[in-house]
């Protein structure tokens, strides 16, 4: 009886194992990547933005949109880190990073 319920429980294993669909590895190895999944947004306002800001991140704090930016020539006070004024869209404050950072 005991013999029975193993050989039940092997073969209830293997047809739960057995898969008809490729996984992940099998598909990229054949090409067919599916393509990433949709998603839908709604864009609730639109705010200015200092256009010759090179940005390299935001962040919402307290209410409050930080921005670093950076410039890939790596000049002199060419990236900077500070509160963007959001009715202008212009940096509030500036605090400009040393030629060697990259904001």
């Amino acid at each position: 009886m005991n013999r029975n319920k193993y050989l039940f429980w092997v073969l209830i294993v293997v047809l739960f194992s057995c898969k008809d669909t490729p996984d992940e590895t099998e598909e990229e190895e054949n090409g067919n990547i599916p393509g990433p999944a949709s998603i839908s947004y709604t864009i609730l306002s639109v705010l200015p933005h200092d256009s010759s800001a090179f940005t390299q991140g935001f962040e919402f704090y307290n209410g409050i949109l930080y921005e670093s930016t950076g410039n890939p020539a790596s000049v002199a006070n060419a990236s900077w880190i500070g509160p963007v004024n959001l009715k202008s869209g212009i940096a509030d404050k500036k605090i400009f990073l040393p030629a060697d950072f990259f904001g």
